[in-house]
Parts: structure tokens; C-alpha cells; sequence
């Protein structure tokens, strides 16, 4: 194979006109491929080729030892060597078209007190999975045990993959971050070790992933003729990358960078400048950032337009009822009024209009960006009658107005005449229910009521019926009842069927509840002013005037509510009073007290228990 590749070097050298360059020795013996020289020596080196020639030393500085060309010969002569001489030298051609035909000699220059020669810079850096030469070279071709060890005696890391040559050093494959160390070369000389000098390798650690790459926005617009500008910014631990601009329409210059060293790594940015924008170059702006790792991209959207614009779109709830921007609602509805804008140049102004803007305080509002879009919002809480209108949201940038108005109207529907009766019924029940509790929290002991003659005792909470003469019953003045000569036990029995118990109005609600249950399904019935007046904080109850001005706004004009104040429909009322209690006459006969204290005792735990006290609630009604 040796063979082959010096015959096709020998072809190629005649095929440009040069043949090998041939190398002797002063006295005009030829040279093998090594020469072996003591220290204090003469080196005579002689280069002769078919053209200009020329030796190359292993050290720069030792081309002066060069004589001058006689023709195609090039003569190194050194009256003197030691052991720095000693190193590869070759003879080239100085034609560049030969500039790989080419002869070379290694000079061994031996020295009893130095068995290595190496360069005085021994700081080596490489890069992680590179290769890396430790030139150590030997003085003598005779030495033995050629090794590399760590400079504190130890041996070299786990792993180390090492080739040893006497005339270039050692060869490291596959340096690693973890070889990072001092280390020497030794070997041994007549059974005696001699080591060299101390080399440091620093490995960098190869880079895993390319750099980032961010841009501040994703989407720019611009009008015909405007300047542009657009930043990208990524980092890397050294300088060893490369930023690229790219864009969809056509081909970008390179950005002007900017680097700071921050921590560790460096801080790039690069930024491209367009001076005049056209049409034609809207589309994908694309900015690369590459290391030895890899490549990494971000990517904006470039839109020049050719005038300004504010473009608007309504945000409404699926749930509101409206037709366009007229909204309708019912009194107590929150109502969120939202606009979706697209706008360049940017918005500079935005204001919302309200029936109410009059007043100190406006509602809630919010307003968003993002680049050309926009979003605005009201948000109307428990909405009033009054606050029914218009709502105009202005906007204005430097070169263009706009406006959006919703119109919200209170919806009359509210009540039907078809379910009139049963609303007038509920606010009666309610009524009467509060009149009459307020009637029983009203008795005092002087006062008792009166129903032809016939006395009915109440008990202090005006729900369980009892026998005494303490309190009676409430009965119109109208009514008489034809068995007075009753006994007291008739007395009671007659007493809990003339009285209104817990059981008659839990009777009444339940068929209130079905008539509402009934007029729900059939979708005539809307409960925002049972809600209302139900709610768990009282502070937002709506007080009874309140409720007055709404029943009359809601019915003024329903024409149901006419025909029945026309035809003179009337509640009646069956009358009551009260009047001062006088004593009753004693019973003739004789009792035991003892024993009636304990019958009395025994027939009100019976009635209690049959008609169980209730407390005040803490509901306030509508």
C-alpha cells in the first residue's frame, strides 16, 4: 500500500512538472528517513527538486538556517546543534501547484541530560470529541517505556485512549472535560526515567443544544413606506455562532449585532432595519441562530397595509336576548357589553358613553392589547331601569376615529295578563301573612278579642291553641256561634276549629307553589321578583316602596289591570276589633287547686305537642 501511494505521489508530482525532491547529507550521502545526531554536532541538510525548493524546520524561528537557493537546491546547515534542532524538517516546493510533493527528514538530537524536547507554550486547549497531540518528542530513538502519567504520580484518568510516536509525541483520541489535568511524559534511558515538562490540557465541553432565538412580537403591521425595524435576541457560550435573517418575500441583508458578556455566556442581538416598507414584503420574517449544536428559528408576521384602519365586532353573551346591538333584559340582569378591535397605528384613546356617565361613578370596566388587537369590556351589575339606553364606546388612534353603541331596553313582559290574578294572589297571601303576624305581636294582656261571646284562648306565640283566660282569639265582630253553654273542653275543641294553625299555611303555600309550579312550565311566570325579595344578603331585598314602583310600572298599562279596576273589583274585608277585657264571672263550684293546676299543666303539653311553637324568623317579606 506504502508503495502504491509513493508511486502516485511520484505521478503526481511529474504531471505538474515536479518530481519528489531528494534529500542528502553535506557530504552528499544519502538519508533514511531518520538522522541521529549528539549534541554539539553538525546538521547539513541539502534539498534538491525540479523546481524552487525550500526547507521547513519544526521551529519557525529556525528558518534562518536556510541558505540561499543556488538554482533548485536549498542547502539548512547548522554549525552547532543541540537538542531544540531535534524535530521533523521538510522540503517543499515553494510552487503552490506543487505544493504537495514534498521529502522530510527527522533529526534525533541526543542529550545525556535531556531525554524530551518540547514547545514552550505547553497550554493546550482543544474542544471536546477532538483529537490532541501532547508534543513530547524524544532525543534518542533508543529510549524505552515511552508512557504519559499524571504530573502528582497518579495514573491517567479511566478511559484515556493514548498513541505514543518518538518523533511527534502522544496522541489523545477523544478528549473528554474530565481530562482536564496536569500531566508529563516519561521513559527510560539506560534503566534510568526521565520525564518532561509539564503540559495542562483544558478540554471545553461541547455544546448540547443550539441557541435560543426570541423576538419580541409575532405580528407586525405596518403602512406602505414606514421605516421597520425588528430585534432577535440569543446567546452562546462563546463566539463560535452565527445569526442568519430570512424572509418569505425575498432575500434579507444581515442584521447589525450587538454582544455583552453576561455570567458565562454572551448576550447576542441582531437587529434588521428596512427603511421603506412596500406591499411586497409582507409575509415571514424568520431569524436563525446556529452553533456547533444546532440551529434554532423564531419566526414573525410582517402585514404592510396601505392605509389605516379601526375595525370593530360586538362580544355579546349567547344568553341575552338582542337583535344587532339592541339588547333587551329585565330589571336585576347583569349585562356584559364586550368589543373586539383590530386597529393600526395603535389606539392613543378610549372612552365608554353610559346613560349615567353623569354620574361620580362609571361601571366597571376593561380594556386589553395585543399588538393590533384589542378588547374592550363593561360590565353592567344588577342593571335599574333607569340605566336602560345607550352605550357608546369611542376610540381614536393618531389618524383614525370610531365608535360602537348597543342600545339596552327593560323588557315588559315581565307580567302577562294571563297570569295576573295568580300575582295579585301572592302579593296577598304575603300580605295578609305579614298582617297577621304583626297583629299577634301586637297583644297585651288588657286586651283580649271577641267572637259572639265566646272566648278562645291563644298561647304567647299565637300558633298552639291552649285553654286560658290570659288571651282570645281574633273572630269578626259579624259572626255568632250558637252553643255558649259549651264546656271548656267544648270551648278548645271549638277554639282549634275556628283558629288559622301552622297547618292552614303551610296548606296555603303549597298550592301557591304549585300555581307557580304550573305557570313556570307553561313559560308565563318569571321569578326575578320572588328572587328579589328572597335573596340571602337583606341589604339587597328591595324595600316595599320599591316594590310599589315596580308592580305599577310593570301593570300601569296592561290592559288586564284596566279591565279590573274598571269593572270596580273588590277585596273584601271582614272586620275585626279589639276591646278591653272585663273579669269574668267565678265559677260556683268548688276546685281543688292543687289538682286543677295539674290538669291545666297536662292539657297544654298535649296541645303543644300537637302544635309546636314557632319563633320569628329573621326573613324580611316583599
Amino acid at each position: 500500500m506504502f508503495g502504491l501511494l509513493f508511486l502516485f505521489g511520484i505521478l503526481n508530482a511529474v504531471v505538474q512538472g515536479c518530481s519528489v525532491p531528494r534529500v542528502t547529507q553535506g557530504s552528499g550521502a544519502p538519508i533514511g528517513s531518520d538522522l541521529v545526531l549528539n549534541s554539539g554536532s553538525v546538521l547539513h541538510l541539502i534539498c534538491e527538486g525540479d523546481c524552487p525548493v525550500t526547507w521547513v524546520p519544526r521551529l519557525a524561528k529556525h528558518k534562518n538556517y536556510n541558505s540561499k537557493k543556488i538554482r533548485n537546491t536549498k542547502i539548512f546547515l547548522v554549525n552547532k546543534v543541540d537538542v531544540e534542532f531535534t524535530g521533523t524538517y521538510k522540503c517543499v516546493y515553494i510552487n503552490k501547484n506543487a505544493s504537495n510533493t514534498m521529502a522530510s527528514v527527522h533529526v534525533f538530537v541526543r542529550d545525556p541530560g535531556a531525554l524530551f524536547v518540547s514547545p514552550n507554550f505547553r497550554r493546550l486547549l482543544s474542544k471536546e470529541g477532538k483529537d490532541l497531540v501532547l508534543p513530547c518528542l524524544l532525543t534518542d530513538p533508543n529510549a524505552t517505556d515511552f508512557t504519559l502519567r499524571m504530573d502528582n504520580g497518579t495514573a491517567v484518568p479511566y478511559g484515556m485512549n493514548m498513541t505514543f510516536d518518538p518523533r511527534k509525541g502522544v496522541l489523545i483520541h477523544n478528549v473528554q472535560p474530565g481530562f482536564n489535568a496536569d500531566y508529563v511524559c516519561s521513559a527510560r534511558i539506560g534503566g534510568v526515567e526521565k520525564v518532561s515538562k509539564i503540559f495542562s490540557l483544558n478540554i471545553i465541553e461541547r455544546l448540547r443544544f443550539p441557541p435560543y432565538v426570541f423576538l419580541k412580537q409575532n405580528k407586525y403591521v405596518r403602512l406602505v413606506g414606514e421605516r421597520f425595524q425588528i430585534s432577535c435576541s440569543t446567546n452562546n457560550p462563546n463566539f463560535d455562532y452565527n445569526i442568519t435573517w430570512t424572509n418569505s418575500s425575498r432575500t434579507l441583508l444581515h442584521g447589525n449585532e450587538r454582544s455583552t458578556i453576561e455570567g458565562e455566556r454572551m448576550a447576542i442581538e441582531s437587529i434588521l432595519t428596512i427603511p421603506s416598507l412596500q406591499l411586497s414584503d409582507s409575509g415571514n420574517i424568520t431569524c436563525t441562530g446556529q452553533n456547533e449544536a444546532g440551529a434554532n428559528s423564531s419566526t414573525a408576521q410582517l402585514l404592510v397595509v396601505d392605509k389605516p384602519y379601526i375595525r370593530l365586532w360586538p362580544k355579546l353573551s349567547t344568553k341575552l336576548s338582542h337583535q344587532g346591538l339592541s339588547i333587551t333584559v329585565s330589571e336585576g340582569d347583569d349585562v356584559d357589553l364586550g368589543v373586539l378591535i383590530e386597529a393600526y397605528p395603535p389606539l392613543t384613546f378610549h372612552h365608554w358613553k353610559t346613560p349615567t356617565s353623569h354620574n361620580a361613578s362609571l361601571p366597571e370596566s376593561s380594556f386589553y392589547s395585543d399588538n393590533d388587537r384589542y378588547e374592550a369590556m363593561l360590565f353592567l351589575k344588577r342593571l335599574k331601569y333607569e340605566e336602560t339606553g345607550f352605550y357608546t364606546l369611542y376610540l381614536q388612534s393618531r389618524m383614525r376615529n370610531a365608535s360602537i353603541t348597543f342600545h339596552i331596553k327593560m323588557s315588559n313582559t315581565f307580567f302577562t295578563s294571563a297570569m295576573y290574578g295568580s300575582t295579585v294572589a301572592i302579593v296577598v297571601l304575603a300580605l295578609l301573612l305579614i298582617f297577621m303576624i304583626y297583629k299577634y305581636k301586637q297583644l297585651a294582656t288588657d286586651y283580649k278579642n271577641v267572637h259572639s261571646e265566646r272566648m278562645f284562648i291563644r298561647s304567647d306565640s299565637g300558633i298552639s291553641s291552649n285553654c286560658s283566660e290570659s288571651y282570645l282569639d281574633m273572630r269578626s265582630t259579624t259572626e255568632r256561634v250558637m252553643h255558649s253553654d259549651l264546656d271548656s273542653s267544648s270551648e278548645c275543641q271549638e277554639e282549634n276549629f275556628w283558629s288559622l294553625d301552622l297547618d292552614d299555611l303551610v296548606r296555603f303555600a303549597c298550592q301557591v307553589a304549585q300555581g307557580l309550579e304550573f305557570l313556570s312550565a307553561n313559560n308565563t311566570f318569571r321569578y326575578e321578583l320572588m328572587q328579589m325579595c328572597w335573596r340571602l344578603d337583606a341589604a339587597e331585598r328591595p324595600t316595599f316602596s320599591k316594590i310599589s314602583q315596580m308592580l305599577q310600572r310593570m301593570l300601569g298599562d296592561d290592559p288586564m289591570v284596566q279591565r279590573m279596576l274598571g269593572d270596580g273589583i273588590e277585596i273584601q274585608e271582614t272586620e275585626y276589633q279589639n276591646v278591653q277585657s272585663e273579669p269574668r264571672d267565678e265559677q260556683p263550684e268548688s276546685r281543688d287547686p292543687i289538682k286543677q293546676d295539674e290538669q291545666l299543666q297536662e292539657t297544654l303539653c298535649e296541645r303543644e305537642e300537637d302544635q309546636p311553637l314557632i319563633t320569628p324568623n329573621n326573613y324580611q317579606f316583599c
